[in-house]
């Protein structure tokens, strides 16, 4: 039976139908189908019996291999919506698994019967049976974690490298293994050019690798701070929030309080004492009645709290806001923003020790359909710079970076700048949030 010329084709032809369905699996985890199933798998049918013809000829295996290529990406390009970079990905991996299920096959059996010439595994035997069992077996085991590999990103060009120059450098290596194995290579220096090429893309996918894992440890890194800025940013709306609800309370016994010292007022006698407490009930009543309205509440406890600060840290502050056109902006960036800007104004003003020149101005208005912010403060700490980013002097410099970012991250969010400049005494942050951001999304 192993001397039939029809076993071994119909062995062939089972060995490339599993190849080829794998193929299919693969491609319809990771692509959109263009083409109905039936006409999809007419195409697999018909690369079976191409790559069967082909197995059982004497044409060169790189020739094979190139053929194969080729053909797998007609069928793919045919009948699969995908942009071509991720084509090539998708493809090198499977060719990858393909050559690598093959070369380990081919040593496992090596291995377990101690061949020394690998040329007997493609006599017609039990040998080269057993290898086509093992390495359609090894394809099969390795389609489920393939699949599991989420393809689902926009790869940019520089990424597409990284990730590619490994493959086929890989693939590269394979082939070369495979073609030193089987005496492919039988000129000696046409070897060792191979063996040369194939050292210096080992060396080249090892470089990628080494760029690919830095890229994610950024990423990560990224993430990590953007998750720590989400939970200050939260941190800091809850804490408004809470004092919203207070400031509503106070408000309505403002009112009511202003109403009732009238009344006492009228009924009490007159002297002295009497007056004097009347008066300071009112004088504290009268500073509720003096908080900045800006349009926005959770904006007007934001600068009655900073004032407070800045008066107990003899820092002259003044504002000039009308944020009543900015109700497209979410509660937790106007927290965010306004926040974060005068925190690190009020940290400056506080290294001043002549406390005549402390001052923080900020002011808010529309200029030519922007919406902008202007926060200038005094200063007597040095700027430095550090790719086109201020590095902080203070000891806490990352979470400090973290207050920048989160302003950042909220004017970039209704696709506004932020700029920065600054004197020998002074610091100028600007905010330009566009108006038309309200008309185009909300």
């Amino acid at each position: 039976m192993l001397d039939s010329i029809l076993f071994w084709f119909f062995i062939n032809l089972i060995s490339s139908g599993i190849e080829w369905g794998a193929f299919k699996c693969i491609l319809d985890e990771f692509s959109e189908k263009k083409n109905s199933t039936v006409v999809i798998n007419i195409s697999i049918i018909i690369l079976t019996f191409i790559t069967t013809l082909l197995a059982i000829s004497k044409i060169h295996p790189s020739i094979k291999l190139i053929i194969g290529i080729v053909m797998s990406l007609i069928v793919y390009l045919y009948n699969y919506n995908e942009k071509l970079l991720k084509t090539i990905l998708v493809l090198l991996m499977f060719w990858m698994i393909i050559l690598g299920s093959d070369i380990l096959s081919t040593s496992i059996i090596s291995f377990v019967h101690s061949i020394s010439d690998i040329n007997r595994l493609l006599d017609y035997s039990i040998f080269r049976l057993e290898l086509i069992i093992t390495s359609k077996l090894l394809l099969i085991a390795m389609v489920p974690l393939v699949k599991g590999i989420k393809i689902q990103l926009e790869l940019k060009l520089k990424e597409f490298i990284n990730i590619i120059i490994p493959i086929v450098a890989n693939i590269i290596s394979i082939a070369v293994i495979f073609g030193s194995e089987f005496g492919v290579f039988e000129d000696y220096k046409l070897n060792n050019l191979i063996l040369l090429v194939s050292a210096i893309l080992l060396l080249i996918s090892n470089i990628s690798l080494i760029n690919m894992v830095g890229n994610l440890i950024k990423k990560y890194n990224l993430k990590a701070e953007n998750e720590i800025i989400k939970q200050k940013i939260e941190a800091q709306y809850e804490h408004y929030k809470e004092l919203q609800n207070a400031q509503l309370k106070v408000r309505k016994l403002y009112h009511d309080m202003s109403n009732h010292i009238i009344c006492i007022e009228k009924m009490i006698d007159n002297n002295q004492y009497s007056k004097h407490y009347i008066d300071s009930i009112k004088s504290e009543l009268n500073q509720w009645d003096s908080i900045s309205t800006t349009g926005n509440m959770i904006l007007d406890i934001i600068l009655s709290e900073k004032k407070d600060i800045c008066k107990k840290k003899s820092i002259k502050f003044s504002t000039d806001i009308n944020f009543k056109e900015c109700d497209f902006v979410d509660m937790i960036d106007v927290c965010s923003i306004f926040s974060n800007i005068l925190d690190n104004s009020i940290e400056a003003c506080n290294k001043i020790e002549n406390e005549n020149n402390r001052y923080i101005k900020i002011v808010g208005n529309i200029v030519n359909k922007f919406y902008v912010i202007r926060c200038e403060n005094s200063k007597i700490n040095e700027i430095k710079k550090k790719s086109n980013k201020i590095i902080s002097d203070k000891r806490d410099k990352y979470m400090h970076g973290l207050g920048v970012s989160s302003v950042n991250s909220s004017v970039k969010k209704y696709d506004g700048t932020m700029a920065t400049d600054y004197t020998e005494d002074k610091f100028i942050v600007n905010i330009y949030i566009p108006l038309e951001y309200k008309t185009i999304h909300v």
